[in-house]
């Protein structure tokens, strides 16, 4: 027989929709950056705010931790953050916003359900232990993407030194003595 919070979290799947819609205004409202984000990429920022609640209520029907294939796509939707131009901060700042709004649903309905307070204090362990993951991954993506920007620059910058490099040789052997760099 299922315990009243696997039946929360059953009942709560069919309104993973409604909740993202309310994640995605939260952000709109309550980060600077997001709006124009959102006029760009709002289907990702729709796709990747789903995510977290469905796995999250996964984890709550199965009573276990995520997976790292789950937070694999935290990761990833950390990477894309970054290269769509948003801050750390307001990137972090978006998935608390969502666990918060998230927990609105969650503790409304156990309430409704009727959870005990030790079911309840156990699912409450479980969001934060999520949480943290989720804030650990989307830093590394986000920091993936920062150091293959860098990387990348590094090496662009070398291969213009290299040309310009050449190009100065190739003036000096022709005769233009004093042009190079």
């Amino acid at each position: 027989m299922p315990t009243p919070i696997r039946e929360v979290a059953e009942g709560l799947l069919p309104r993973v929709d409604e909740m993202t819609e309310a994640m995605v205004e939260g952000y709109r409202q309550r980060i600077p950056d997001y709006p124009k984000l959102l006029a760009r990429h709002s289907q990702d920022v729709y796709a990747v705010s789903r995510k977290p609640p469905l796995i999250f209520f996964q984890l709550a029907l199965e009573n276990r931790p995520a997976t790292d294939q789950e937070l694999t796509v935290i990761r990833k939707a950390g990477r894309a953050r970054a290269g769509q131009g948003l801050t750390l901060e307001s990137t972090l700042q978006a998935y608390s916003i969502g666990r918060e709004i998230a927990w609105q649903f969650i503790s409304e309905a156990a309430e409704k359900a009727g959870v005990e307070e030790e079911e309840f204090s156990e699912v409450t362990i479980l969001m934060a232990r999520f949480m943290e993951k989720l804030a650990l991954r989307v830093t590394q993506g986000y920091l993936d993407h920062m150091k293959h920007a860098y990387e990348g620059e590094q090496h662009r910058r070398a291969v213009l030194i290299e040309i310009a490099t050449a190009m100065s040789r190739s003036r000096d052997r022709e005769g233009g003595a004093g042009w190079g760099l």
